[in-house]
C-alpha cells in the first residue's frame, strides 16, 4: 500500500511493508529520537 503526494516539484511517497523488497539507491533515517538532523 502506498500514499503519493507532490510537495513543490518533488513527489513523497509513503510505502506501508517490507523495507527490504524496495528497490531503491538509498534508505535515510535519522540517527535520534527527535529525528533531528545533523549529530
Amino acid at each position: 500500500m502506498s500514499t503519493q503526494y507532490k510537495v513543490g516539484n518533488s513527489v513523497l511517497e509513503l510505502i506501508i511493508g517490507d523495507i527490504t523488497l524496495q528497490e531503491t539507491d538509498a534508505i535515510v533515517n535519522a540517527a535520534n529520537s527527535r529525528l533531528a538532523p545533523g549529530g
